[in-house]
């Protein structure tokens, strides 16, 4: 019996080990290991000391004392200490206010429990060179959390559950990611490891406690769907989740392709969509495009729920043009003719830009529209781009030279049009410009009028020619932040 434990204890170290060199950890790479004091995480401890014995790699432990459970929370982190000296391995050891997080936050204690544990595995990774967090969730874990995202009513993403890797932001430069090598392993298998080798560890009373819904799933849920429909739940369940993840890894390549396909470049900020391109998309495509988008300007989907989401999608496909949805986070899906513009807040959208004295050579920045302008003169020809730079005769414009915003009954003669006269009103609605882009578009002024519609026209009376002796040259720029 003794013999087949200790086969089953080889093949659990060489199933860690495969794991390992699978996502690319090397010889002499350095893992931190989150290190709780229960039994999973234990576990994990003591299967990677085993395979630094084959396979050499450094190992370091982070542990971090929540503060919710007084004198237990204090024992936990003394055990830890005492075990990784033991076993010879170093170990930091820190205390977080996680109810004072959750507070500030507005956060469940469990919610703001895993944010102060990510943010400190990060800042002990980076502090000791380290790009490897290794976390000891289970195939138990896995299950659960299937379950308890399928109750809540998760698409593929949500059900597609913990993944066995993923790379996270870090504060610095080094690439961090976070590794699970006992994600495929169930809880069983953990404890009889530990029980054949005589190796202690922690357990968290409130795990027991009935009112938290993962732990009634735990301990009602899954033992009645295991004994009276499926002996092997906690396997199919996690099979699912990998297909799922899978299959959601191809639509989230997908998504992101097809976004640059689409996406229009504009004067404001936020996103803008190709409407028309977008609808052309199947509908599993147009709701991952819009997560990602509404993910790039939120910076995360929280509060993000499926009816918001259908919500928008409505809108793009249905709605008016000038409609709009507020979505939470202050996010705004607006319709504006073949556009959907997705922005925070009101947008950057101002009702008039401040006017601005240009002189020649010179620089001028607005703070409120996000460029810089510069000026200079030249004495050979210089080719006119609409979209950035404009090159004007010298000898027909006379200051003063403004930028400025839109007013009423403004007018020019735009460049192939023949000379003729055209507001600029009807030559924004003519060209389908938003009602809420016109205000930002600068306009490049002289004593003459209106010489360049930044972005969009030149007025034709004054562009430079190779005749031209004096050339006054204008180029737009996007501000550094």
């Amino acid at each position: 019996m003794k013999k087949l434990q200790r086969q089953e204890d080889l093949k659990l170290a060489h199933k860690v080990e495969q794991h390992l060199r699978e996502w690319g950890v090397s010889r002499g790479d350095l893992i931190l290991a989150g290190v709780s004091g229960g039994p999973d995480s234990i576990c994990l401890l003591h299967l990677l000391k085993t395979v630094s014995e084959s396979f050499p790699i450094s190992l370091h432990v982070a542990h971090l004392n929540h503060g919710l459970r007084g004198k237990e929370s204090m024992a936990d982190a003394r055990f830890v200490q005492d075990l990784c000296h033991e076993w010879k391995i170093p170990v930091a050891v820190e205390s977080g206010a996680v109810s004072v997080l959750a507070k500030q936050k507005r956060l469940s204690l469990q919610v703001a429990a895993r944010e102060a544990r990510y943010t400190f595995f990060e800042r002990i990774a980076d502090k000791i060179q380290c790009c490897w967090i290794a976390l000891g969730h289970t195939a138990d874990d896995q299950a659960e959390t299937f379950l308890l995202r399928l109750l809540r009513g998760a698409g593929s993403k949500g059900l597609s559950s913990i993944p066995l890797q993923r790379e996270i932001q870090a504060t610095s430069d080094t690439k961090l990611r976070i590794i699970r090598p006992l994600l495929n392993v169930e809880r069983k298998q953990v404890l009889d490891y530990l029980k054949a080798r005589s190796i202690p560890y922690r357990l968290d009373p409130s795990n027991l406690k009935p009112f938290y819904l993962r732990n009634r799933l735990r301990q009602e849920v899954i033992p009645l769907l295991r004994s009276h429909y499926n002996p092997k739940l906690i396997e199919t369940l996690c099979r699912t989740a990998k297909l799922l993840g899978e299959e959601q890894d191809f639509l989230q390549a997908q998504a992101s392709q097809m976004l640059t396909q689409i996406q229009v470049k504009a004067s404001g900020p936020g996103m803008v969509l190709d409407r028309n391109g977008f609808i052309k998309f199947h509908r599993a495509l147009q709701r991952v495009i819009l997560r990602k988008s509404i993910e790039r300007i939120k910076g995360n989907l929280v509060g993000v729920t499926y009816r918001h989401l259908e919500d928008a999608l409505c809108l793009i496909r249905e709605g008016k043009a000038g409609s709009h949805l507020k979505m939470p986070g202050g996010v705004s899906v607006r319709l504006v003719y073949d556009r959907c513009w997705i922005y925070l807040g009101r947008g950057g959208f101002i009702t008039r830009m401040e006017e601005i004295a240009l002189s020649i050579p010179g620089e001028v920045h607005s703070p409120s529209l996000g460029f810089v302008a510069k000026t200079r003169l030249e004495e050979n020809h210089v080719s006119s781009d609409e979209r950035a730079c404009a090159a004007f005769d010298y000898e027909k414009i006379h200051p003063p030279f403004t930028i400025r915003g839109r007013r009423p009954g403004d007018y020019f003669f735009p460049y192939g049009m023949g000379g003729k006269r055209k507001k600029l009103q009807d030559f924004f609605v003519d060209h389908k410009v938003p009602r809420h882009e016109r205000d930002r578009i600068p306009l490049l002024t002289a004593s003459e009028g209106i010489l360049w519609v930044v972005g969009w026209r030149l007025d034709g009376r004054f562009i430079a020619s190779p005749d031209s002796r004096k050339i006054m040259v204008v180029e737009f720029k996007q501000a550094k932040v």
